[in-house]
């Protein structure tokens, strides 16, 4: 039973990162062995992002003393451990965010150690005989193993070797997982997939298909295989299967002249014809990925413009890719030759790390020239400017530079288990161009011996100080919220003498969120996220080891969203006029579109953010500069999909995931809002609806008419008497089950029998259905069994929201417990009538479809006198027992009924 609970509270945990990464991923997590040599920001980054993500086993090494300066970077050293080894200050605190992970201090860097080790990460220190020589040894590990013959035999079993160098404004990211690593999944993108249009008879069947609504019209990548189903006809044992259906998935291949958007499969003569529908699902082959050594790799690092190597990361093609990495080696000879880093903005040292990195490139010359076929060497003209820029600040930590590197570091750790592409040896960025030019004055550089010396070597002492006393504003404390809140606090932004910041965030910590919201322990779920981000970065308190990051942040924080109904308070215009900046870390767009609003109205930057799944975004907005957030665009280029496809021929598991979640904000969310608006202004809704309703207007005074009659609607249940209220939810939902599944599909069978043909200028197009619209049948309750558990789940929901039943507390795992079976479903079903059937309209935007439908009375009068008479009766009703609540989609709480709507519709 015990195993049984834990294994349910960490599938709880992991939920959110099961669906982005897959189950097997996260299961790889758990088991992987990882050491991090390194314990500055970029170290204690990684090791923060190994152990939210679940890696069970975590090794640290960095037996150096802290100094003050590492507060800057390194969120878990406080003012009373400088002097202490870092490694042994951290893991305690590292330990907190993962308590069931094992958190180890390794008292020497051995090759007992190395070898036990899956991957092994290097974020401290540029000496390159000891980062050489231990990769050596990870690529040459060997490993005993029986093969299916029961033969023992000895096989390569190398360790993944991470190398991460934080230089200033450049970062440097070395990745080697052997000289044959599977990668099984080299995207992480959903498999594609595509609509059968047709499929021919001949030697190699020709088939056509078509993009489903709301995919992306993207080729499909012709290195997978691609199954099919649900195709009818192509019936016969010619590919290997009792038809098209039962084959295994067929490679994309295509001939010369071939028209777009087809491939060919296998003979297909003897096959039965294709008669209609079918889909082609993506099925993803593995790729043999060969890595190159350390020492291969500084020499011979490939191009920015080449398949080979470094990939691109500066878009302006400059090519300061090539000028970091020979940097790099001018820096690691410096250190060599030195047995030190350069002193920042020493312009000696800086010279001889260009000195050394100008004979590197003219070797590099030497050896590609000396060679038959050419070394591959690096091929590169020195940008001085760049290299010597670079070696200003080599032995510079900056935070957001380390940040950023915790999190590319701990992907490259995830894709050890074979999900996504690693890094092919170097990735190099460069951020050089947030450099002041001209640099501050070498006085307001100098370091005073405090946590901002790093800061001040790059921006200058006056730059730390104008951040220190900005007013800011942050909205949403989740995931990226914490991000930042850590960020400001060791910048120090708003930490000066004239200095705020204001978080906002309304929602409280679920048992979910701690995999990815690191200011928050397990004693903090239920509590309010911003308010526990604030304590954690001033004053954490006795129940967590974790030191203040920084204890002049002064933090003012609002449990409340930002919105309309915020606008009197606290969020006024005073509010908005005061602010120097505000930092978006919001999960919808109703959020984001009114903050982007207000930042116009009262000229204020802002900074845009958000994630979805592994990809994520970043706009900064500045007025009268750049484009507003509404009119930048989608952050991910996509297709919308059309609303005759929701309702009517949902093909996908998107169509049907969006389709479930309209339904629910209709059930649950919109009446309830209603409600609530007509409680607190009940005259001034009466005043607008009977003004609408008395239009001459037709659009008006129909949506008069309809909001009036669904106001009314859920009012009847909301003044219910207690006692009878639980039962008209029930009954609310049965009648909507009806709706859904048994109305709609009648609806939709009358307009269009199974015999219907598409009639387009008088052309017989075919049977309408065919492809991917496939004749429904209505439903009946209690055919299956999904049917009893969406009653269950859509009772419960609604009869928290109209306060027919206590409403679920944060944490409590048991709610309702009792009544989450067939049994209460029955018997609630025996207390429900069965609805009669309404005929009613069907959409008529279908592609192909110009035939016209009769559709019931909907005159004007009709709605005018509807929408009076349920306007008559809003003016009378009692709303002293009204408690509602509209049921916020919370997706995080894995026992609120929620998530098992959308499931279950």
């Amino acid at each position: 039973m015990a195993d049984a609970a834990a294994e349910k509270r960490a599938a709880n945990k992991f939920s959110r990162q099961n669906a982005a990464l897959g189950a097997e991923t996260t299961k790889f997590l758990r088991e992987a062995k990882v050491l991090v040599v390194g314990l500055r920001g970029a170290g204690v980054e990684t090791a923060k992002n190994c152990l939210l993500q679940g890696v069970g086993h975590l090794s640290l090494y960095d037996p150096k003393p802290c100094a003050e300066s590492d507060r800057g970077a390194n969120f878990f050293i406080g003012a009373p451990d400088v002097g202490r080894p870092r490694d042994q200050v951290c893991a305690p605190r590292l330990q907190e965010l993962n308590p069931d992970a094992v958190v180890h201090v390794a008292e020497a860097l051995d090759e007992d150690l190395v070898e036990s080790c899956t991957c092994v990460v290097f974020t401290d220190g540029v000496n390159r005989a000891e980062l050489v020589r231990w990769n050596e040894f990870c690529r040459s590990r060997m490993t005993d193993v029986v093969d299916e013959r029961g033969v023992s035999m000895t096989v390569a079993a190398p360790i993944s070797f991470v190398w991460a160098v934080c230089a200033g404004l450049c970062l440097s990211i070395f990745v080697d997982h052997g000289d044959q690593f599977e990668c099984r999944d080299a995207d992480g993108e959903r498999p594609v997939v595509r609509l059968v249009e047709s499929i021919s008879c001949e030697k190699q069947g020709l088939v056509r298909y078509a993009v489903p609504d709301g995919v992306p019209a993207t080729s499909p990548p012709v290195d997978s295989l691609y199954a099919f189903s649900d195709v009818q006809g192509c019936c016969g044992s010619a590919l290997g299967g009792s038809g098209l259906n039962d084959c295994a998935p067929f490679p994309f291949t295509t001939n010369s002249g071939d028209p777009a958007n087809s491939f060919r499969i296998g003979d297909t003569t003897s096959l039965s014809p294709y008669e209609g529908g079918g889909l082609i699902t993506e099925t993803k082959r593995p790729k043999t990925l060969r890595f190159r050594s350390l020492g291969e790799r500084l020499v011979a690092p490939g191009t920015p413009f080449g398949s080979d190597g470094i990939p691109m990361t500066d878009y302006t093609f400059s090519g300061k890719e090539a000028q970091v990495h020979a940097g790099l080696v001018g820096l690691m000879e410096f250190e060599a030759s030195q047995k030190r880093l350069p002193n920042a903005n020493d312009e000696q040292d800086a010279e001889d790390v260009l000195s050394a990195a100008k004979t590197y490139a003219a070797a590099c010359q030497v050896l590609n020239t000396a060679t038959a076929d050419g070394a591959k060497a690096l091929d590169v003209t020195i940008d001085e400017s760049v290299v010597r820029a670079y070696a200003r600040h080599a032995s510079v930590e900056l935070q957001p530079v380390a940040t950023f590197a915790g999190g590319v570091v701990a992907q490259e750790v995830v894709k050890r288990s074979g999900k996504y592409t690693p890094i092919d040896g170097f990735a190099h960025f460069a951020f050089l161009e947030t450099m002041p030019d001209p640099p501050p004055a070498l006085a307001d550089r100098a370091p005073r011996g405090d946590r901002y010396d790093d800061l001040a070597a790059v921006f200058g002492r006056s730059f730390v100080e104008k951040l220190g006393d900005l007013t800011y504003f942050l909205v949403g404390s989740g995931a990226l919220g914490c991000e930042f809140v850590k960020n400001f606090a060791l910048c120090g932004v708003c930490c000066g003498p004239e200095g705020s910041l204001t978080i906002a965030d309304a929602d409280r910590i679920e048992l979910s969120n701690l995999t990815r919201q690191f200011l928050f322990r397990e004693h903090n779920v239920g509590q309010s996220k911003a308010l526990a981000a604030a304590a954690m970065a001033t004053n954490p308190g006795g129940r967590t080891r974790a030191p203040p990051m920084n204890e002049h942040l002064k933090v003012t924080c609002h449990e409340a969203y930002v919105g309309p109904a915020t606008e009197v308070s606290p969020f006024t215009d005073e509010f908005w006029e005061g602010l120097d900046g505000v930092c978006n870390a919001l999960d919808n767009m109703e959020a984001r579109f009114y903050v982007d609003k207000a930042c116009v109205t009262f000229e204020k930057s802002l900074l845009e953010s958000g994630t979805m799944g592994t990809s994520g975004n970043v706009d900064p907005v500045v007025p009268h500069k750049t484009k507003t957030y509404r009119e930048g665009g989608n952050a991910a280029e996509g297709q919308g999909v059309p609303m005759c496809t929701l309702r009517n021929f949902p093909h996908l598991i998107d169509h049907c995931i969006e389709w479930a979640r309209d339904k629910f904000a209709e059930l649950f969310e919109k009446p309830q809002r209603r409600v609530k608006k007509f409680c607190s202004e009940p005259q001034a809704t009466l005043t607008d609806l009977q003004r609408r309703l008395e239009s001459s207007d037709p659009a008006d005074v129909e949506g008069a008419s309809a909001e009036a009659l669904l106001l009314w609607q859920a009012l009847e249940v909301a003044t219910a008497p207690l006692e009878q209220r639980r039962q008209l939810c029930a009954q609310r939902c049965y009648d909507a089950f009806h709706g859904f599944f048994r109305d709609q599909i009648c609806d939709l069978i009358r307009a269009y029998p199974k015999d219907a043909r598409v009639m387009k200028n008088g052309q017989d197009k075919g049977p309408f259905w065919s492809g991917h619209k496939r004749f429904p049948t209505a439903a009946t309750y209690g055919d299956d069994a999904d049917q009893w558990r969406f009653l269950v789940s859509a009772t419960h929901i609604l009869a928290q929201s109209m306060g027919a039943q206590p409403r679920k507390t944060e944490g409590d795992d048991d709610y309702a417990s009792s009544e989450r079976n067939e049994v209460f479903a029955a018997s609630v079903a025996q207390t429900c009538v069965i609805p009669p059937y309404i005929p009613g309209t069907v959409d008529k935007d279908i592609e192909g479809d110009t035939s016209d439908v009769a559709t019931p009375d909907n005159s004007v009068d009709v709605a005018r006198s509807k929408g009076l008479e349920a306007l008559q009766r809003l003016s009378s009703v009692n709303l002293t027992s009204v408690d509602v609540e509209p049921a916020d989609f919370e997706k995080d709480d894995d026992y609120n009924f929620h998530v098992r709507f959308p499931c279950l519709t």
